[in-house]
């Protein structure tokens, strides 16, 4: 009997170390010692003691549960917890988890928020579709921070059932969402294409008509590109950028018959965005990330880029007007491309391109440059905030990055959280965010005024990283520090921007990870643009 004593200890023991086997709800020790790890400081503990507690599946699981989402600042780690959130289907769980998330209305709660309903949304049981229909009432767009976690989270889980909520709350569009409330409109807009189905056409058709109706009013050139994009997912037409062309075609019964013109045109907003390796910006606050790192003084292979600097000519975004309609807009723009003529290496190619782009961007922009090896930094290191584009400032700029010189390895996770970190009053500093004292995804400023667009480059992996305890690679030299990791960074640049919506945009010059560039281009509606020339690198 004392021996049987023992085994059963030791056994608990065991499984409170492993988190690998699951237990039954009611042994509260187990629990409590759960409950414990999930407040490590190592987030893969955090996140394995998080799956185990919505495996126990009961009321006091779930308040663990809910006290740690509450707090977690871990890319990897909170999507993992998102996940497990699908176990936690226990009736008095889930009625602390309404009576708790509803609360949950601040820029710090934003992410435990939507991890937390998304794994709600993605039981797809009566209970939590209970919960999910209880707080529908609370979302608006008055309601910025709930509201935008609630349709983020339907959205994620590919809740189309739900869709019927979308054309409401894009009815109450106004000219508040063009600046005050732009969090909570370009959630909505982003999640149109992941909630409407064309096995629903009644909810399609609305929706598209709503989304004609908010391109017509709006004067934001960042909330008429997420709406094209909305209306080009949904329709599988091109993002024609008038009201009139959607009205035709839910007119019509969303197809197009083969005697019946299609609209074409140049875009109607004007001016063309300025570009950096012929991805345009969206919004105008651009930061620009580039790898410096020792490999760039390689030579470049330019591929079949044009090498003359004379001018060729480039299609645009169109508008939606027919075919004959006499516009000048209609003629193909002519786009002046840089001179390739002195480009030996790749570092010599990122400043051509960088510098063309700064020259073009118009005074009404803002901009800031983050360069990155072993190391990062601001470009100059005491302009840390967003710089407007005058001629002034791009010329100062410009001298900096004609004495760009190369220098280490490939901190590519660094580089980006900085990124994140630049707004246009207090950019924080990335130290801080990685001592869990500053949190751009959170942050007030950074999420009213930081980048709209970030434009990526690098020619290699990722080697090392921003971790405050990377792994001893005398003990092992296979260690790889945990944000060297593609799907690390990806999830953790999903965190980041899961409610800033920068558009990223990529570019990879000679052998690259491509799954690395293409998933953050992907996950942020941006563009990959593969410059290699060469075959690229494995993850």
């Amino acid at each position: 009997m004392q021996l049987l004593r023992f085994t059963s200890a030791s056994l608990l023991a065991l499984f409170v170390l492993s988190y690998s086997v699951p237990v039954h709800a009611g042994d509260d020790e187990v629990t409590h010692r759960l409950g414990k790890s999930a407040t490590s400081e190592d987030p893969d503990e955090r996140a394995r003691a998080v799956e185990d507690l919505c495996r126990i599946n009961d009321k006091l699981a779930a308040s663990y549960v809910l006290a740690a989402l509450q707090v977690e600042h871990d890319g990897p780690a909170g999507f993992r917890m998102c996940d497990a959130v699908a176990d936690l289907t226990d009736p008095d769980a889930l009625k602390l988890i309404s009576k708790t998330v509803g609360k949950w209305n601040t820029p710090e709660t934003l992410m435990g928020a939507v991890w937390l309903l998304t794994g709600l949304a993605k039981q797809r049981s009566r209970g939590g579709d209970d919960v999910l229909g209880e707080l529908a009432d609370d979302v608006s767009e008055r309601d910025v921070y709930f509201g935008s976690a609630y349709i983020e989270a339907l959205a994620s889980a590919g809740r189309t059932d739900f869709g019927h909520m979308l054309p409401p709350l894009l009815g109450e569009y106004s000219s508040k969402w063009d600046n005050e409330r732009w969090m909570f409109a370009l959630t909505v807009l982003s999640a149109c294409p992941r909630m409407v189905t064309d096995k629903d056409n009644d909810t399609r058709f609305a929706v598209v008509l709503k989304l004609a109706d908010i391109l017509d009013q709006t004067k934001d050139d960042r909330i008429r590109w997420f709406t094209c994009k909305a209306l080009a997912d949904i329709t599988g037409k091109p993002p024609y950028a008038q009201g009139q062309y959607w009205r035709w075609w839910v007119k019509v019964g969303g197809v197009t018959p083969e005697d019946q013109p299609e609209h074409e045109g140049k875009t109607s907003t004007g001016r063309r965005p300025p570009a950096f390796f012929d991805a345009e910006a969206v919004g105008k606050r651009v930061v620009f990330v580039i790898d410096v790192s020792g490999s760039m003084s390689s030579p470049v292979n330019m591929g079949e880029e044009p090498k003359d600097p004379k001018t060729d000519k480039k299609d645009g975004p169109v508008s939606g007007k027919r075919k004959g309609d006499k516009d000048d807009d209609n003629k193909a723009e002519e786009v002046e491309k840089p001179d390739y003529s002195g480009v030996v290496t790749k570092l010599d190619l990122a400043k051509v391109e960088l510098i063309f782009t700064l020259n073009h961007l118009p005074e009404d922009y803002s901009f800031n440059i983050v360069t990155y090896g072993s190391t990062h930094s601001m470009l100059i290191q005491s302009r840390n905030e967003f710089v407007q584009a005058t001629e002034k400032n791009k010329q100062t700029f410009i001298k900096k990055v004609e004495q760009l010189a190369v220098m280490g390895a490939t901190n590519i996770h660094g580089a980006l959280n900085r990124a994140f970190c630049i707004n246009e009053k207090k950019t924080l500093d990335p130290a801080d965010m990685m001592n869990g004292k500053a949190d751009p995804a959170s942050d007030l400023n950074c999420l009213l005024s930081g980048a709209t667009t970030i434009f990526f480059l690098t020619d290699g992996s990722p080697n090392v990283s921003d971790e405050k305890n990377p792994p001893d690679r005398v003990a092992d030299p296979t260690a790889r520090a945990r944000f060297t990791i593609t799907e690390n960074i990806i999830a953790e640049v999903r965190r980041l921007n899961l409610f800033r919506r920068a558009v990223i945009h990529t570019v990879g010059i000679g052998p690259h990870p491509k799954p690395l560039l293409q998933g953050l281009a992907n996950a942020t509606g941006g563009k990959y643009i593969d410059r290699s020339g060469q075959p690229n690198l494995p993850d």
